[in-house]
This record gives C-alpha cells, structure tokens and sequence, in this order.
C-alpha cells in the first residue's frame, strides 16, 4: 500500500543501465559510491563540504547553423557545469514535505545563481573522521529551488527506494 506521507515521492526515476552497450563497456561513466554514506549517516560535525553539481539554464548555449531555406543544417550545444557550495537549513514556510532544505552557503563567496535548470542536479559532501581520514558522501538531489533556497530529495530516502527496487527485482 502507497504511504501517503510520502506521494510527493512520486516524480522519482530509475533507470538501469546494461554494463555494455552498443558493444561499449560504460561502466566507467558512472559514479561508483555507496549510498549508505549520506547525512543520516554520519555525525554532522564531521561534514566540511556539502555542493551540487548541475547544468543551470543560464550556462547553456547552442551554436545553430540554417540552411538557405531557414532549416536547421547543423545544431552545437554546449553546456557549463556549475558548482553550488550548500549548507543544511532549518525548515521554512512554503518547503516542500519531505526535502532537506538547503541554502548557498555564505563562507564559499559565490554569486547567487538563477536555479533554472539545478533539478535533479547530485548534491555531494565531503566528510572527515576524527582520524582525518577524508570521505566522500551523498546528500541528495536537487528538486526544487527559489532563490538561494534549495530543496533536496535526502539521500537516505533515495537510497531506501532504490534498495526496494533492488529487493522487488530480485524476488
């Protein structure tokens, strides 16, 4: 039975990919992390770093070339990436339920951007332990914005769906 605490969850998607395709071994495209490494998962004083990773509409062009006739003869895109320094905030009116808030985080000096185009962009942290061994983890994923206010899919939730649509595939 659907949890109706959680039907805000419903615009996720998962795609599995073959290990070859077309003859290509892409395994080596994607990122090999565990999920388990999330911010439910470590203390909180031992994150240093948290930043998303995303393609803003602002940073996109495209280099588009016509024919006599007006049709498109040959289409260039080009994408920039850009990286988002976040820190953890406290809930505010108008957040959408289940999601972190977060916010730019004022000690990496960055611009405010125009979020346009951050959904579904991966957000990172960096840990480190008491020993200073340094880790890497996963917050989430970016689904909303306003401003320098980002909601984020919490990593840990992501990881408990994608463990059920493992455990569903297996039985």
């Amino acid at each position: 039975m659907p949890n109706a605490d959680h039907a805000n969850l419903q615009d996720l998607l998962i795609v599995e990919y073959e290990d070859i395709r077309n003859g290509r071994d892409v395994r080596g495209m994607f990122l090999s992390m565990d999920l388990g490494v999330n911010l439910h998962s470590v203390p909180h004083d031992e994150v240093l770093a948290v930043f998303a990773i995303g393609y803003p509409t602002f940073a996109r062009e495209a280099d588009i070339t016509y024919d006599e006739d007006g049709i498109i003869k040959s289409w260039s895109p080009l994408s920039r990436w850009v990286k988002l320094y976040l820190k953890v905030d406290r809930p505010a009116l108008l957040d959408t339920e289940n999601r972190i808030p977060m916010i730019q985080d004022d000690r990496a000096d960055q611009q405010t951007i125009d979020p346009d185009g951050m959904s579904g962009s991966p957000v990172f942290f960096i840990g480190k332990t008491p020993e200073h061994d340094a880790y890497f983890g996963f917050a989430g994923m970016i689904t909303s914005a306003r401003d320098r206010r980002y909601m984020v899919y919490d990593g840990n939730i992501l990881k408990s769906i994608i463990d059920g649509y493992i455990d569903d595939e297996v039985c």
